[in-house]
């Protein structure tokens, strides 16, 4: 038995970074698990993880340059049977102690508390691309599996996607149909600019629009795009009620970007989506995020329009003022939103790259968060000789904690007049994360995905070498990650397949299985002596 003891004095704040460290590495506990956790209290283990002890009272800023360094050190985090030397991490031969409050620091960035440093901190730059949350959890995950090494144990917990090493969201945010006072912004800023390759471009959709062709109608492009790559992704539609001044041009995008769901045309073509299996969502107005009646009468006249439940949201120009958005999205009986990510750059907004449930007061709400990683406008406003190199900075740091890399490409910018490559780069970014082994898909199917893999429970049982498996609800299909020691490997599968292995990593696809059917997985020692290097750094 390995136990987990937090012996901190973060009250309720440590109890929810402990839960959402069970949830979000699908930790499976109970009687026979290899594992048992415990807050405010001890558990006696043949191998002991003892967390936050005497740290209590270190200060929020020093915890992210804890995660900072944490995050450095992910090269090491990645091998199954280590972890890596941290001046906060002592270990002898049965024990390891972690002197850091992790499950407190995790609790307060669940509640939004980076809000407060991305507003403060001088290194917000780098700070804000490190999910800084999957930093500190990916150590003690590590410092388990180091433990069931030690021991000689298969670990076992719930994959985080099914059958592959992260995921792609994609969206959509649909700002307006139709271009309005950008016929005449765009061109006096760009002649302002000198960008005579940009007004060369409005002046090409002007004509194609004297033709009859809308420059910001390009849904049927983005349809084609995607049905030609196998995805699908999720637009949200805007109903705007915003007070524009006509003598303030910076409140004119409040008036140009007003349109009706119940408009034919707009109407006609949220029904083509959702028949073909995209995703029509909620985007709040600018004011909604701090106006519940207002969220709640928006939310039932795009569901009058559509004839089908709303489930998902982002708020317009990514405004939240928290823990109360969140709040008002859960009282709305949403199920997830988009919102939390970065107007002017790439990262990690919320310290995570994947799905959490927000805190409000003391308690997890039943809404997920998706974090935003990636909006087309900052990334094109990098130059462009590192367009390639900034994207693909962001795949790896996400696909190395096996996160969500959720992208949001404005739907008028596939008007490849006004914006040549954005579309183009959308669905290069697309295939390399399919190159790299990525679940792709839009934000409703991920968080019914994610929901439901919550809720999956398993008995665990240990005869000998063998490992049985046992699905409190048969009859579905599970994705599980099985982690064995060195030298240790599974021989025979019974009523599951491997479908992917990665460094100590098998990932299984059990069987459907039916009256008292379980996974049955025997192993074998290969016998490399390897005992000895798990005993390294007693």
């Amino acid at each position: 038995m390995i136990s987990v003891s937090c012996k901190g004095q973060s009250g309720y704040e440590g109890k929810i970074g402990l839960d959402h460290f069970i949830r979000t590495y699908g930790l499976i506990l109970g009687r026979d698990s290899p594992v048992g956790l415990a807050y405010g209290g001890d558990r006696t283990g043949k191998f002991n993880v003892i967390v936050n002890e005497g740290s209590g009272d270190r200060a929020f800023e020093d915890m992210v340059q804890c995660a900072l360094k944490i995050s450095d050190s992910l090269p090491e985090l990645k091998k199954v049977n280590s972890f890596p030397d941290l001046s906060f991490i002592s270990a002898d031969e049965d024990s390891v102690t972690v002197s850091l409050d992790v499950f407190s620091f995790v609790g307060r960035c669940l509640s939004g508390e980076l809000e407060r440093f991305w507003k403060n901190a001088p290194e917000r730059e780098k700070t804000g691309k490190v999910p800084l949350i999957d930093a500190c959890e990916r150590m003690l995950f590590s410092i388990l599996l180091y433990g069931c090494g030690k021991l000689r144990l298969p670990f076992v917990c719930k994959s985080l996607w099914p059958g592959k090493r992260f995921a792609v969201c994609l969206t959509h945010d649909v700002d307006e149909v139709r271009k309005t006072y950008q016929w005449l912004t765009r061109p006096v800023a760009y002649l302002k600019k000198g960008q005579a390759g940009l007004l060369k471009g409005q002046l090409l959709s002007l004509w194609h629009r004297l033709q009859g062709e809308e420059p910001f109608w390009t849904f049927e492009s983005i349809m084609e795009l995607e049905e030609r790559l196998g995805v699908r992704s999720s637009f949200y539609f805007l109903k705007e009620k915003g007070k524009a001044d006509i003598l303030s041009p910076d409140t004119w995008k409040l008036l140009g970007r007003r349109y009706d769901f119940n408009d034919p045309q707009v109407k006609g073509v949220m029904k083509k989506l959702c028949d073909g299996g995209w995703e029509v969502g909620l985007h709040g107005s600018y004011d909604s995020y701090r106006d519940f009646e207002m969220l709640e009468g928006e939310k039932k006249m795009l569901q009058e329009s559509l004839g089908n439940k709303v489930t998902g949201i982002r708020q317009h120009h990514l405004n939240l003022k928290l823990p109360e958005t969140w709040e008002y999205h859960d009282r709305a009986g949403l199920k997830y939103d988009t919102t939390l990510g970065f107007k002017d750059r790439m990262g990690f907004r919320g310290g995570t790259c994947l799905p959490f449930h927000p805190v409000s007061g003391q308690e997890m709400l039943n809404l997920l968060e998706i974090p935003l990683a990636i909006m087309d406008t900052p990334l094109f406003g990098y130059r462009k000789d590192r367009l390639h190199a900034d994207f693909e900075g962001m795949v790896d740091a996400v696909s190395g904690f096996g996160g969500v890399l959720t992208l949001l490409w404005h739907h008028a910018v596939f008007n490849e007049h006004e914006y040549p490559g954005w579309g183009t780069a959308y669905g290069r970014l697309i295939e390399l994360c399919r190159r790299r082994n990525a679940w792709i898909t839009c934000g409703k199917e991920l968080a019914d995905w994610w929901i439901w893999r919550e809720k999956a429970d398993f008995g665990l049982e240990h005869e000998g070498d063998c490992l049985m498996i046992t699905p409190h609800r048969r009859g579905d299909r599970y994705f599980l990650s099985v982690y064995l020691p060195e030298g240790m490997r599974p021989k025979n599968i019974l009523h599951a397949e491997v479908v992917d292995t990665c460094k100590g990593m098998h990932t299984i696809r059990t069987d459907k299985l039916k009256h008292d059917e379980r996974i049955k997985i025997e192993f074998v020692e290969m016998g490399y002596g390897n005992r000895s290097k798990n005993s390294r750094r007693q």
